[in-house]
């Protein structure tokens, strides 16, 4: 079997496993618990939530397996953009189904959850202005 030789980045962003899978599972890890809290009693809320979960993980470990011919920026724009569009599909089902309350309970309107994932567009920006003020 022959080492892969990920491309290289023209920035400060290049290829790591850890950054690269904690990002992957940190960013979607919630969504598998939930899931499967769901899937019994909420079969298509459950499902929803176990398929946003998996895609985020198949497509980060595809990249991850095509890092060769990849470049990391680019990748790792691509595959938060895989994460939010995960998260937002998700929540979206649970508010659909009048379950968004379960994650917060206490609040007056938990349809303001969905402004925590606006950690996903400011890191992406966060990403293109180091990628682009420090590449080469």
């Amino acid at each position: 079997m022959s080492r892969i030789t990920p491309m290289t980045g023209s920035g400060p962003l290049q290829w790591n496993a850890a950054a690269w899978f904690g990002a992957t599972i940190g960013f979607s890890f919630w969504l598998l618990p939930v899931g499967l809290a769901w899937v019994e009693e909420l079969p298509m809320l459950g499902a929803l939530f176990l398929s946003a979960w998996a895609l985020a993980n198949i497509s980060g470990a595809t990249m991850w397996r095509f890092r060769d011919r990849l470049p990391p920026h680019p990748a790792m724009q691509a595959q938060l953009t895989t994460l939010f569009a995960a998260s937002v599909t998700a929540m979206a089902g649970a508010k659909r189904d009048g379950l968004l309350i379960e994650f917060v309970p206490h609040w007056d309107h938990p349809q303001r959850l969905f402004g925590l994932l606006v950690v996903f567009p400011l890191l992406m920006a966060a990403l293109a202005i180091r990628e682009h003020r420090y590449g080469r």
